[in-house]
């Protein structure tokens, strides 16, 4: 038996292929005319394939990955939830990954807003590829009730910026969430205040509860003018997760692109905010500064600490 040193890495790589090609057939229960005919070859040839005699031309496993619902860069790093993949071959379109369903504070309103930014701002088959990464089937997003945590978000962004997106999209993201939410119970609630004052006052102190709980937020400092508020960490997240602080930069920029949309709910242009502290850079806590006395009509940058 040849060592895994002594071979080089495109055997490496199709050693790999064969295993995950024999788990899919195993664990899906499929027929192998059906892989090859996703595959896009032969009987014949798959034979040779899954007996090490040929090798797998990467378009055709490209194929492969979109039929069944994975990522290639998942096959790459090893990441692949086979109990995913099988649960939404037989049929169960609800099933999220287990990495992504411990702790799960967060709604599904989260997932619909980015793969529509995606889907809206770019292009189909980006935010196709986006849920295949995620191993997660179109059909979730027909349920935003459902609970997910912040790790998706997470692959969710990384996966985007990889493909060439930024932190300005990741700005304008969280400001779609205002068009996501239109129509919805929460959206009539926001809509329902005189004032931006009275808006962040009930929205940061009890609404934002209703699209996620990862963090606690408090108001230090609130005018007719201003908002000041705080992102305190809660202990049993961290707790579960093992981790001194939720989320990343991103996420930061994304709330950031939240809150500076809330005003919208009101008819009014957008706030201008800025995040003056954020615990992924160094300090005790985020804070984010909401100005609603001059809006945003135009920004041309995301200002975050």
């Amino acid at each position: 038996m040849l060592n895994m040193s002594e071979i080089s890495l495109e055997q490496q790589y199709e050693q790999k292929v064969i295993l995950f090609l024999n788990n899919i057939i195993k664990y899906l229960n499929l027929p192998r005319t059906e892989v090859s005919e996703a595959l896009g070859i032969q009987g014949s040839d798959l034979n040779h394939i899954l007996s090490g005699k040929k090798p797998l031309e990467v378009e055709k496993f490209a194929r492969f990955s979109r039929y069944i619902g994975f990522s290639l860069s998942r096959f790459e790093d090893g990441e692949v939830d086979f109990r995913a993949l099988r649960e939404h071959w037989l049929g169960n379109a609800k099933h999220i990954p287990n990495a992504y369903t411990v702790g799960a504070r967060s709604r599904n309103t989260m997932l619909i807003n980015v793969f529509n930014y995606v889907k809206k701002v770019y292009e189909q088959t980006l935010a196709e590829g986006l849920l295949r990464h995620l191993q997660i089937d179109e059909s979730i997003l027909l349920y935003p009730d459902e609970k997910s945590n912040f790790h998706l978000f997470r692959d969710a962004i990384s996966f985007l910026k990889m493909q060439g997106l930024n932190d300005w999209d990741v700005y304008k993201i969280g400001l779609n969430t205002i068009q996501t939410n239109n129509g919805t119970h929460f959206a009539k609630k926001m809509k329902s205040f005189k004032t931006p004052k009275s808006m962040y006052e009930n929205y940061l102190g009890c609404l934002i509860e209703d699209v996620e709980r990862n963090n606690r937020y408090q108001i230090v400092k609130i005018t007719d003018k201003i908002c000041e508020v705080e992102s305190l960490e809660r202990e049993e997240m961290l707790d579960i997760f093992k981790v001194s602080h939720i989320g990343h930069r991103e996420r930061c920029i994304y709330r950031v692109g939240g809150l500076a949309g809330a005003t919208m709910y009101l008819g009014l242009p957008q706030a201008q905010v800025e995040e003056v502290s954020c615990v992924h850079s160094g300090d005790p806590v985020c804070k984010f500064r909401i100005n609603f006395e001059n809006p945003n009509f135009f920004c041309e940058g995301v200002n975050v600490h």
